[in-house]
Order: C-alpha cells, then sequence, then structure tokens
C-alpha cells in the first residue's frame, strides 16, 4: 500500500455516491456529507474504510447509508492492522443518517472494527437496521485492541437499546451510552462531548440541527435556505475573482474561513464578480444571499 500524507479538507457536500477508503497516513477533517450513499460492502457516510494511521475529525453525515455488509454513519470498516504502531482515529464527529445493513455489521457511526480503532466524542441519532450484529453506536468488534469512549446514541430515535451489535471475539469494554432525545439535546451534553478538547468545540441552539450538538465554529453561518443548484460560482478554485450567477436576485456575498469567522462581504446588487484577490491561499465558504433565500458555497484560493 502506498505510504503518503492525503488530507481532505470540505463541508456541505451533498449528493449521491458510492464511498471509498480512506489511506495509509490520511487526515480528513471538517467534512460532513448530506445525501444518499449506497455500496455492496464497507460503506460509510464520510468513508467506507479506514485503512492505516488515519485521523477523522470534526465530521458529520446527514441522510442515509445503506449497503449489504459493514455500514457505518461515518466510517463503514476498520480494516486489519499488517503494520506496527497502527492507529485509526474517529473523533469529535456525529452521524444523523439512517443505516441499513441487508447482509450485516451496522452501527450509527461505525459499521464494524477488527483491529486498532480509537474513538470518543461522538453521538448517533440514526436508526440502526441489519439481520445481525446492529448497534446504535458500533456494529461489532474485532479482537482488538480497540477504545472507544465517550461516545452515545439516541436510543428514542435509533430503534436501538444497544451500543454495541457484538462482539468477533472476546468481549471488549467500551464507553458507550444511550440517551434520550431530549437529554442530547442539554447544555450538559454538550459538555460531555467537549470532553478532553482544548476549546469548546462542540455547542448547540435550539433552531439548528434539530437541537442536537453542532460544532460552534458552524453556528456563524447561515443554513442554506435555497438549493444549491439555484446559484453558480466559478471559478470554484481561484486566483482573483469569483462570479456568481442566479436566476435569483443576487443581493450580497460574505465570505467565511472555515472556522466561520465572516472575513469580508460585498455587494451583488450592482456586480456579480468578487474581488478575493487579498485572501490567502486556503479553502473558504462562501455565503450567497438572494431574495429568494440563502446559500453557502465551498471555495478555494490558489
Amino acid at each position: 500500500m502506498p505510504r503518503y500524507q492525503r488530507t481532505y479538507n470540505w463541508i456541505g457536500l451533498q449528493y449521491r455516491r458510492f464511498s471509498r477508503g480512506v489511506l495509509t497516513n490520511s487526515t480528513i477533517t471538517r467534512c460532513s456529507f448530506i445525501g444518499t450513499v449506497e455500496g455492496f460492502s464497507q460503506v460509510g457516510g464520510v468513508t467506507g474504510t479506514a485503512y492505516n494511521n488515519t485521523t477523522i475529525s470534526q465530521c458529520f453525515s446527514e441522510g442515509s447509508v445503506s449497503g449489504s455488509f459493514l455500514i457505518g454513519g461515518v466510517v463503514g470498516y476498520c480494516t486489519f492492522s499488517i503494520f506496527n504502531e497502527s492507529e485509526n482515529i474517529l473523533e469529535n464527529s456525529y452521524s444523523r443518517a439512517n443505516i441499513t445493513a441487508t447482509g450485516g455489521r451496522a452501527g450509527g457511526v461505525y459499521g464494524g472494527a477488527e483491529v486498532t480503532l480509537t474513538m470518543f466524542n461522538t453521538y448517533a441519532t440514526g436508526t440502526v437496521s441489519a439481520p445481525e450484529f446492529q448497534g446504535g453506536v458500533i456494529g461489532a468488534f474485532g479482537a482488538g485492541p480497540i477504545s472507544i469512549e465517550n461516545s452515545y446514541f439516541d436510543i428514542e430515535t435509533s430503534n436501538n437499546t444497544e451500543g454495541v451489535g457484538g462482539f468477533l471475539g472476546a468481549p471488549t469494554t467500551y464507553d458507550i451510552e444511550g440517551r434520550t432525545s431530549a437529554d442530547m439535546k442539554t447544555e450538559a451534553f454538550v459538555a460531555l462531548l467537549n470532553t478532553g478538547n482544548t476549546e469548546s468545540l462542540w455547542a448547540i441552539d435550539p433552531n439548528v440541527n434539530d437541537g442536537y450538538p453542532i460544532f460552534g465554529y458552524l453556528l456563524s453561518v447561515p443554513e442554506n435556505t435555497l438549493n444549491t443548484a439555484t446559484v453558480s460560482v466559478y471559478p470554484t478554485v481561484f486566483t482573483n475573482n469569483i462570479t456568481i450567477k442566479s436566476a435569483a436576485m443576487l443581493k450580497k456575498a460574505t465570505v467565511h474561513n472555515l472556522n466561520g469567522v465572516a472575513l469580508f462581504t460585498a455587494n451583488l446588487s450592482t456586480s456579480n464578480t468578487l474581488d478575493a484577490s487579498n485572501l490567502s491561499a486556503g479553502m473558504y465558504l462562501l455565503v450567497i444571499e438572494t431574495n429568494a433565500g440563502t446559500v453557502t458555497k465551498k471555495v478555494i484560493k490558489k
């Protein structure tokens, strides 16, 4: 397997896709998926498989994830380790997707893990269904070493009473707890999810995410009230200027960094071209307001 660093960082993808894997020495951070994911085996809302020395952080999924075997809301499968000192980490992430496995091993967060999984500060709310090994958080454990701490699932919306569907080896201890919907929509629950974080990463707003915890930096970015296809932005990978077009009447556009901080606002009623030449290279969120609603687009400065 090739050994190289591959880092992904994106927010707000909405489409129908087939799930793939995260390769050796890779990191995915601040990634979201809203839509439908379908596949056969090792299928997840964010990625299908975590291979070796991977970290997935501050990610979430919504919609549905389905397949035959090893289906998870965030990750489908954590493979056998053929490397020394391997570790696959999933931290500060959640899934609100509905999970269906027609063959077996389905979990609200993780479909199944053989070894080398470390997971903490996660939760799931979606339904989980499988003919065997279905759990509110993880479908099935392997022989270990596996560490799961401070992970939760909604016992009312998931239709599950157990956080773990079963064990493929000797039973392993874990810190997974089922909670009611009302309990998971409290400041006290947010405090639990922030355990061990150097900053208050998690936050809550009763009007956002159906009242469940969300990443605090997302609360400063307006929610989409418009279909993303209604507004077009090009080029999405730009050097200086960005052009915005829409059948709706354009009003203004605000550029945010990935922490949700507004950097500047441009009036689109006089020009649909945005001068972003002063931005540093990197990824940004472009919040576009029209007379028909608001939509957020991802853009990258070269």
